[in-house]
């Protein structure tokens, strides 16, 4: 089976993209919450994180871009 899904859902009045990944793709919560940090506008804005109790699936909220990676760098000229 798959590390991770992706589902795009709706959160605080916008799209976003919820991904949730198996306790064993993480190295630690510290690291994940470190993306929270992170405020550059080449990468995607974080909402939140939370934990699934019953299985400790980590659930990442996240600024859903809309587009592929590649579409995105070459809207901004980064490429």
């Amino acid at each position: 089976s798959s590390s991770f899904f992706v589902n795009c859902s709706h959160y605080q009045g916008q799209d976003v993209a919820c991904k949730i990944l198996k306790e064993e793709c993480v190295a630690s919560d510290q690291e994940v919450m470190a993306m929270n940090y992170i405020n550059n506008p080449h990468c995607v804005h974080l909402f939140g994180v939370s934990r699934v109790p019953t299985d400790r699936r980590l659930v990442i909220v996240m600024e859903l871009a809309g587009e592929t990676l590649y579409q995105l760098l070459i809207e901004r000229h980064i490429t």
